[in-house]
């Protein structure tokens, strides 16, 4: 990794690279004169010469040059002076989104005379951006007007603008109403209320953690352990507690490695199974391992009382109820040995069946189980048509997949989804879905189906998982192969990494494209080489995906990919490369991130939100809250890096 020493050098060839790249882009508009009032002139003649250089940016404003326009409107952010005249408002009628979305950003830092009425009309730009943007902007006011603004999108609008407002009202401070929704249907918007319980450890944030722990979504279940990492851990151990009881693979995984880290008593729970167990085995480690939490769980009460256990033990024993018992494995394995007998007469196989279907729940359990492992028992189609369909509704949607009829076929497969939002796929769900679709060609129902698997509980995904994701990469269709790569990102699960690698040579730009950024999210895993030729990719969006899967792996040459894009000509690049450190929590990047504090001001805030991904926590707002502005959080975070580079 590299040094301190060379992070720093960089770090100054990268001061000097965004003052001139500021003056060639604003040498027409600004003129010379402008030009020399740098950074270090400003600081020198005060608040008056920081009027003059805004009277100049103004001006700019009206420039035919779309760059020029957007860089005036960027530097307009860092400015103190006076409030902004009202002409900067509009701006948010330009014909070019991306001059739109940079002055919704400078209205609401620099606190606009008309900043609510004009946020207001950018909600309804057509430009998602422009909105998304609005809402973020929102969310920087704690006034009563914003707030009611952005309850109002919440309460009714798209999944990306709902989950865009709970994240500004968690800015805000607005914990009841970000807690509010916490059932909502969408698992984008459970994401992101479980992102901002980071910034409220209170009692009743913690009951919501405990909550969404369960979470038929993956990604919600891993957000919610990861936002109780920086609580205290009187607070954080019930929820974690929670979260190791899970059957969920990751979730259960995630939260017993944090709680290992935390609570000397939990050093010794094992986060995973031993490999090469048969099922019986298996069951039995998880009920020696349910032991051993719930031991914990005493020892808890012990040390600190029980402060939260009530609701964390009806969310555990929840947990439990959906783990299959070694009784239960054992009399549904004897039940269908005696279904595959070739001799059995039919009344035999109607007493079975019956025998199976008064397993009820535990039918499912069992039936769940047996999907998660890699040679786990066939289960006959008797069970899957007569059986399985009573416990498990989705089974029965997943049946009328076999349908001739492709319109059938297609509004089954429309059910599934949305079914699936709601409940989540299980194991044998998963299994049953590949057994059913393995020949369809439709790419309506492959995108359907790809969309209930992904919105299932993708952190409990069975070996049957791998075969649906290959299917649908080697499928006929581009959009069905895409949205198959998207598909394996939003399962969060490592172990699908290599599905992806042809993926990366496919001959549809678009496929390809997702392939990388599914590496993104996931990591390089253990093999680089098939990521390595993307980093001299003429595509920058490729480059950027590639330096980011490999420097979450910790690749060198990931790390270096990154530090290049962070010096690119274009603001854009170098934000999505600030972004990206962020995602790799890599502090190695922390000095890095430091300086792009002083580019402009999408990357500046996207330098800030990297660092606060890094450390966990807001160091720029701090107690501020959303009253914090710009120049506050820039001068904290500098301080922070400052104090720490002492200590180190």
């Amino acid at each position: 990794m590299h040094s301190m020493d060379a992070g720093l050098a960089w770090t100054r060839r990268r001061g000097a690279f965004f003052e001139n790249s500021r003056a060639a882009l604003l040498m027409l508009a600004l003129g010379a004169s402008s030009i020399a009032m740098g950074s270090g002139c400003r600081a020198v003649l005060g608040r008056s010469a920081e009027a003059a250089r805004q009277s100049e940016l103004v001006k700019s404003l009206d420039s035919a040059s779309t760059d020029v326009r957007i860089a005036a409107l960027e530097d307009l952010q860092t400015l103190r002076a006076a409030a902004l005249p009202e002409s900067v408002g509009e701006m948010i009628q330009d014909a070019d989104p991306r001059v739109r979305r940079a002055a919704v950003a400078v209205i609401a830092v620099r606190n606009h005379p008309d900043a609510h009425d004009l946020l207001l009309t950018a909600l309804e730009d057509p430009d998602v951006q422009v909105r998304l943007a609005a809402v973020a902007g929102l969310g920087q006011s704690v006034d009563a007007p914003s707030r009611r603004a952005l309850e109002n999108v919440l309460s009714g609008d798209t999944e990306t603008m709902r989950a865009a407002a709970v994240a500004a009202l968690a800015v805000q401070g607005a914990a009841d109403v970000v807690q509010s929704v916490a059932d909502d249907k969408s698992w984008r918007v459970r994401q992101a209320v479980a992102a901002g319980l980071a910034r409220d450890a209170s009692s009743q944030a913690a009951e919501i953690a405990v909550q969404m722990v369960s979470d038929r979504s993956a990604q919600v279940q891993q957000q919610a352990v990861e936002a109780v990492a920086a609580w205290p851990l009187d607070l954080a151990g019930p929820v974690l507690l929670t979260a190791a009881a899970s059957p969920s693979y990751l979730t259960s995984k995630l939260a017993a490695e944090q709680l290992a880290e935390r609570w000397p008593a939990a050093s010794t729970l094992p986060s995973e199974p031993p490999r090469g167990l048969t099922p019986g085995q298996v069951a039995a480690w998880k009920v020696e391992r349910r032991r051993h939490i719930a031991e914990l769980r005493d020892q808890w009460v012990v040390e600190y009382g029980d402060r939260l256990m009530a609701a964390a033990d009806a969310k555990a024993r929840g947990a439990v109820a959906r783990i299959a018992t070694p009784d239960a494995i054992a009399h549904a394995e004897r039940l269908v040995e005696a279904l595959a007998a070739a001799n059995q007469a039919a009344e035999e196989t109607r007493a079975t069946l019956d025998a199976l279907r008064a397993m009820g729940p535990d039918l499912l359990a069992v039936a769940d189980a047996w999907a998660r492992e890699e040679n786990g028992r066939t289960i006959p189609e008797a069970v899957f048509a007569d059986v399985l369909p009573e416990v498990a509704p989705a089974i029965a949607t997943i049946n009328e997949l076999a349908s001739a009829d492709v319109s059938a076929r297609r509004t089954a497969a429309g059910k599934l989804a949305e079914a699936a939002t709601r409940e989540g796929l299980g194991p044998v769900a998963i299994a049953r879905l590949v057994s059913v679709i393995e020949k369809e060609q439709d790419v309506v129902v492959w995108q359907q189906a790809l969309r209930a698997v992904a919105e299932a509980d993708a952190a409990d995904l069975p070996p049957a998982a791998r075969r649906l994701a290959a299917l649908a990469l080697s499928h006929g269709d581009a959009e069905v192969r895409r949205r198959g790569c998207e598909t394996v990102a939003a399962w969060h699960d490592p172990r699908m990494t290599p599905l992806l690698a042809e993926s990366l040579s496919d001959a549809n730009a678009g496929v390809v494209l997702a392939a990388a950024r599914a590496y993104a999210a996931l990591g390089a895993g253990d093999d680089p080489r098939p990521l390595l030729p993307m980093l001299a990719s003429r595509d920058r969006a490729l480059r950027l995906a590639a330096a980011e899967a490999l420097a979450r792996s910790r690749y060198r040459e990931g790390v270096d990919g990154l530090e290049r894009l962070a010096a690119d000509a274009d603001a854009t690049v170098r934000r999505q490369a600030a972004l990206a450190m962020g995602r790799t929590r890599d502090t190695n990047f922390v000095p890095l991130l430091v300086q792009l504090l002083d580019d402009r001001s999408p990357v500046q805030q996207a330098a800030m939100e990297g660092l606060a991904a890094i450390h966990g926590q807001d160091v720029g707002r701090g107690d501020l809250g959303a009253s914090a502005t710009v120049a506050d959080r820039v001068a904290r975070w500098k301080q922070w890096h400052t104090a720490g580079e002492r200590r180190g």
